[in-house]
């Protein structure tokens, strides 16, 4: 009697332990492109404003981030692309994708210009 007692309450601590865990965490997962093209951007920093989370997207611009469910506000940048912001309310597994457009800059070029001065060079005798 005693062992099933202690099996069943094992059962029910394990069961509520498994049940926890997964109930906390959903994913919030997609794919980060190029507005222009379409093509996938490599190295797209995916944050969660006001918490610590990050994720980075890959080769194929796909990134994932496991979250409790509630209202976040995700943060997508890239270097030369602008900045993506976007308010999702998560309560289960949520694909989001984000396509980034390239920065247009006015970059026209830097002139360098020197101007050769005199050197006396004495002899040391």
């Amino acid at each position: 009697m005693k062992t099933l007692l202690l099996t069943l309450i094992c059962f029910v601590s394990l069961t509520s332990l498994f049940s926890q865990t997964s109930d906390n965490k959903v994913t919030l997962s997609g794919y980060v492109k190029d507005s222009a093209n379409g093509e996938s951007i490599v190295g797209a920093t995916i944050s969660i404003e006001g918490t610590d989370l990050s994720s980075t997207s890959n080769v194929y611009g796909f990134y994932s981030l496991s979250v409790s469910p509630g209202n976040y506000t995700v943060n997508v940048t890239q270097s030369g692309f602008t900045v993506s912001r976007m308010t999702v309310q998560i309560s289960v597994n949520l694909t989001k994708n984000f396509e980034l457009s390239k920065v247009e800059d006015d970059f026209k070029g830097v002139s360098i210009k020197a101007k050769k001065e005199k050197i006396l060079l004495r002899r040391l005798i």
